[in-house]
């Protein structure tokens, strides 16, 4: 499976790894060194993205609670038949 393709098909993680780090190598020590660099930047930039999704969720919450104190918040995702928050 290769993201370079012209049929449809689904693209991996796993995929995408395979294709970057063997780009451009034929050492195996240089594959297997691409892989471990491409997943630290994988997790780092996770971190990050999970880290600015917190903050900008944490201050919207924090300005409705403020401004809707009196209205709670339905929970999308409670699957309770009564509103909670």
């Amino acid at each position: 499976m290769s993201i370079y393709t012209t049929q449809d098909e689904e693209i991996s993680l796993s995929s995408i790894l395979h294709d970057y780090s063997h780009a451009w190598s034929g050492d195996p020590d240089d594959i297997d060194l691409r892989a471990q660099r491409f997943a630290q930047w994988l997790a780092e930039h996770d971190r990050e993205q999970m880290a600015r999704a917190w903050f900008i969720g944490c201050n919207a919450g924090i300005r409705w609670a403020q401004g809707n104190a009196d209205r709670p918040l339905a929970n999308p995702y409670d699957t309770d038949t009564e509103e909670s928050c």
